[in-house]
């Protein structure tokens, strides 16, 4: 889950191109974006797997399923629909990222996900963490 904070945090504070309404990629990729070119999606899917395999009900398990094909499905759709509208300028953004987390391995030197998102990141899972029991899920060491 703190990965998953840190991609999530990552993808709000840096500029993220499959986000709607940014402008076309410049090329140069940072942070999270070399990490996975869809950041936000990666951790939703990540939360998913999460929380689906340590489900304690069918409930949560189907929520947890619908969220991880929505996730990842639905980036492999935004990158069909970026390449229509953006034309190159997508295709050079895919060809400098990698559709799953660390898929182009450490090519590009370092996937440092920037400070703001591992610092955000980092907080973000303390405070969800600390608060989780309040909605019924286990706290940090995993009692209730």
């Amino acid at each position: 889950m703190l990965f998953a904070c840190i991609l999530f945090v990552g993808s709000v504070t840096a500029p993220n191109p499959a986000l709607m309404g940014m402008p076309a990629p410049t090329g140069m990729t940072s942070g999270v974006q070399r990490i996975t070119r869809h950041p936000m999606m990666w951790a939703f899917a990540l939360w998913a797997v999460v929380h689906g395999a340590l489900a304690g009900s069918g409930r949560t398990v189907l929520l947890s399923a619908a969220i991880l094909i929505l996730a990842l499905v639905g980036a492999r759709l935004q990158d069909g629909k970026k390449r229509q509208q953006l034309g190159a300028g997508w295709a050079a953004h895919e060809a400098a990222t990698s559709f799953v987390p660390f898929g182009r391995g450490f090519a590009h030197g370092s996937v440092m996900p920037g400070w703001a998102a591992l610092i955000g990141g980092i907080v973000l899972f303390v405070v969800a963490t600390g608060v989780h029991p309040l909605a019924g899920g286990p706290n940090l060491w995993g009692m209730t």
